[in-house]
């Protein structure tokens, strides 16, 4: 029995070693304030830890969390056993810091009680709900927020009442729960003559992430009933959707990682999440209550397009090179993949052709900022976490940066490393490396795209390369994953062109020798 089993017995939360901090405020006096939807490791890491700092600092313990899951029950079960607690291990280097985050004073899981979600939106004690729901969570079709509505999961939602529905049915949807929970919000706000107005926070990697999802919200409620005038003006008058911008790599936690934090904690925290120290949280600025969050360096702004899209393009697209070329070099950590020679200066060149986009000196200061946060060991973030949902991310990253320059320079600039990257995504969705060994993938659009996969390689393969064909093929994608990107993107003779010669060199000869063959045409 090791040092760390000898103490299990007797350090904990309640009783925490030295080099564990405590949360810094009374946990019995916390009130609720804000609902979250899909407390995953980075919510953990990211906006659990702003509002904890900031009740910290403020005294102000009138923004707690109500956490709710929608799908699985793991979170909220660890976070019950665990007390609604958890330790954050920040990291950088060889340095780091444990801390007991504390925000969290009651967790729901919907489809058990769909009710119970809906009551705790209707609150007047809350004034935010937030979510981390991925991408697909929102069911858009674009970035614009135009709502999937043949979806399976909307059409069920659209039907779905609680008093009808059968044992075991819940609804599946972030829609069904907030127009439930806001249209009660509404009804008693009426009945008291007290106004109860909400904030909405989108923290999710989507373009517009808060305004997509009002747009697709919006037409989900009117979409429900013939006589929705009324909940539409009332949301338009009393919630804002206010756009953010997040940041902070957090790795997924495994089996070996939960080891390591019991040996360093001492004790068995139960929750613990690893991430790294750099955090960044921008909001824009509305017109009801929230915490005076700027205290511990939440940026509050009146327009927040430039930070998010310099975010959103600089580490949130780029994160993409080391995670779709990097399996085709056999790594399985990002900051593995960017130390490869070829991938390093793919990275820069990435950031380099971003400038089309961004400005050139802008870019030039911020992208080696996060080359170097990609380099570092310390968060051993796999390629795997960073390359999930790898179809979304190839259109609503990668093409998405692709179509921004050429709209910018009127279709006459193509950006040849994200081309590059795409073409790598697509040699990828056979989940093999250029060696012929397998690699996972956490992508459920991939099986899908299997068939479309070989007539890509069968196409690369054949004399005539016809650009109708690799077009045809993008069409194909769109229509089977429902992404109007692909079928935009089919269209741009320019990227074609670019993406059949990324695709030729990738394929005729290896990844490295295709880097530098791109490398040679850039720097000639």
């Amino acid at each position: 029995m090791n040092a760390s089993q000898n103490l299990v017995g007797t350090l904990g939360y309640d009783n925490l070693p030295s080099h564990v901090a405590a949360a810094g405020y009374d946990r019995a006096k916390v009130k609720r304030g804000i609902v979250h939807v899909g407390p995953g490791g980075f919510w953990s890491a990211h906006m659990a830890a702003y509002v904890h700092d900031y009740m910290a600092k403020s005294g102000d313990l009138s923004w707690g969390f109500v956490v709710a899951s929608l799908r699985s029950p793991g979170t909220i079960n660890a976070l019950r056993a665990s007390g609604h607690r958890f330790v954050l291990v920040e990291r950088e280097e060889q340095e780091r810091q444990a801390s007991v985050i504390a925000p969290v004073v009651e967790s729901i899981f919907a489809p058990e009680n769909p009710m119970a979600l809906v009551d705790a939106i209707a609150d007047g004690d809350i004034k935010i709900v937030s979510m981390t729901i991925t991408n697909k969570g929102y069911y858009c079709t674009d970035a614009y927020g135009t709502l999937d509505a043949s979806h399976h999961d909307i059409v069920h939602d659209l039907d779905f009442t609680v008093e009808g529905g059968a044992d075991g049915d819940a609804p599946r949807t972030v829609h069904w729960y907030l127009k439930a929970g806001i249209e009660k919000r509404m009804q008693e706000a009426l009945a008291s003559g007290v106004a109860r107005p909400l904030t909405v926070l989108s923290l999710d990697n989507v373009p517009q992430n808060s305004r997509s999802l009002k747009a697709a919200f919006i037409h989900y409620v009117e979409a429900s009933s013939d006589d929705s005038d009324a909940l539409v003006q009332w949301i338009d008058e009393n919630v804002d959707f206010l756009t953010t911008l997040v940041d902070r790599i957090t790795p997924e936690v495994n089996a070996q990682f939960r080891k390591d934090m019991a040996e360093y904690l001492g004790f068995d925290a139960g929750v613990v999440i690893g991430t790294e120290k750099f955090r960044q949280l921008v909001v824009e600025r509305g017109r009801f209550q929230m915490p005076a969050w700027e205290s511990v360096g939440v940026e509050v702004v009146e327009n927040i397009g430039s930070y998010w899209e310099l975010k959103f393009l600089g580490l949130n697209a780029a994160h993409q090179v080391p995670a779709m070329v990097g399996p085709r070099l056999g790594a399985t950590y990002i900051h593995e993949a960017v130390l490869i020679p070829e991938l390093g200066w793919l990275l820069e060149e990435f950031h380099r052709e971003l400038g089309v986009i961004l400005g050139d000196d802008l870019m030039s200061v911020y992208g080696p900022k996060i080359q170097k946060r990609f380099k570092d060991s310390a968060p051993m973030d796999t390629i795997l976490r960073v390359g999930a949902r790898g179809t979304s991310k190839a259109s609503e990253r990668i093409a998405y940066a692709v179509e921004r320059a050429l709209t910018i320079t009127e279709g006459e600039k193509v950006l040849k490393a994200p081309t590059f990257v795409f073409a790598c995504w697509l040699l990828n969705l056979g989940n093999t490396d250029e060696l012929g060994n397998t690699f996972s993938q956490s992508d459920v659009e991939q099986p899908k795209l299997v068939g479309v996969h070989q007539e890509v390689l069968a196409w690369t393969r054949s004399e005539n390369r016809d650009l109708h064909g690799l077009a045809h093929h993008l069409r194909q994608i769109g229509e089977i994953v429902r992404d109007d990107r692909f079928v935009t993107m089919a269209g741009k003779s320019g990227f074609l062109a670019e993406l059949a010669w990324a695709l030729n060199e990738l394929t005729s000869g290896n990844t490295k020798s295709a880097i530098n063959n791109l490398r040679k045409r850039v720097e000639s």
